[in-house]
């Protein structure tokens, strides 16, 4: 099967099938076709995965490392609001058609899977 082109370096998630969310309700439904569009990147220090307010169209599953959410006050002081590690979901609120709410950044290297909420949404 031919991997989609994508204009980040992924590549095609071995792993979906031993997830450790791959178990829960929702992703339990995931047919061989759905995994092309879920896609493995490898962030850096610092990688973005999203902005705040920006508009949600992806959630992750974080597989290595840490991610830290950050919000900014109106004068720019950055808040932590959370840091989330291995089996966490981040950008829930993509589900409901919002935007992201919180800046996402990796604090060292991480391994995250992108899936598309389009992918969420036929598995509904």
């Amino acid at each position: 099967m031919k991997k989609p082109s994508i204009n980040v370096m992924w590549e095609s998630p071995p792993r979906c099938k031993n997830c450790a969310v791959r178990d829960l309700h929702l992703f339990s439904a995931l047919k061989e076709e759905d995994y092309t569009f879920i896609h493995e990147l490898k962030f850096g220090k610092g990688g973005l995965l999203y902005r705040a307010d920006e508009s949600a169209k992806h959630i992750y599953t974080v597989l290595e490392g840490i991610v830290k959410l950050t919000q900014y006050s109106l004068n720019g002081d950055e808040h932590k609001v959370q840091l989330l590690g291995p089996g966490n979901v981040i950008g829930l609120e993509a589900l409901i058609g919002q935007s992201y709410r919180h800046t996402a950044s990796v604090i060292d290297t991480a391994l995250i899977c992108r899936i598309p909420t389009t992918v969420i949404t036929n598995l509904i």
